[in-house]
């Protein structure tokens, strides 16, 4: 595969899950079924740039470079963000702290975020996966892939929803660059 940007992708990805409907989805198959949403955008991206099908072995690599930026950066930073906006962390003075606090957290979150899409194109180009003729396919066969792994039947219906609302209005507008 052609060496890929990073910067490429992360820009795909903010202006991806700005969509309508897309960041629910992502968080719904996040927090409900144990996706990533990191390598669901990959997918979606990586289909939408050149039609790439990712197989099993190739998501399982890909979730194995990623796994120790989730547990010991993303993951910590997600729970401590999410804390800080729960009502019952804070009271009175201290609200505006936390919430200042919480800011911070959220923008290192994000830089966790980042640094994992970093290290997905890193690996990701160093496949030889297969492209399809179409788009939408490629986009759907590299998500069936990836729910086998996580075994999450239940969820091909959001995971649908999100390859049509990333890939397919997607396809009508040049990629960011």
């Amino acid at each position: 595969m052609k060496p890929l940007d990073p910067d490429t992708f992360w820009r795909f990805s903010v202006s991806a899950y700005a969509q309508p409907g897309v960041a629910d989805i992502c968080l719904s198959l996040q927090d409900d079924h144990g996706f990533d949403v990191n390598l669901l955008l990959l997918c979606c991206w990586l289909a939408q740039l050149r039609s790439i099908v990712l197989s099993e072995t190739e998501l399982r690599f890909l979730l194995a470079e990623i796994e120790a930026t989730n547990s010991e950066v993303i993951g910590p930073l997600r729970q401590a963000r999410r804390w800080l906006k729960a009502p019952a962390s804070t009271s009175g003075a201290s609200a505006a702290k936390a919430q200042r606090v919480r800011r911070l957290v959220k923008m290192a979150e994000l830089e966790g975020e980042r640094l994992a899409q970093h290290l997905l194109i890193s690996a990701a180009s160093a496949l030889g996966a297969e492209s399809c003729a179409d788009r939408m396919n490629a986009a759907n066969l590299s998500l069936t892939a990836y729910t086998r792994i996580v075994n999450e039947t239940d969820a091909a219906d959001a995971l649908q929803s999100l390859a049509r609302l990333v890939v397919k209005e997607r396809s009508k507008d040049p990629l960011p660059s």
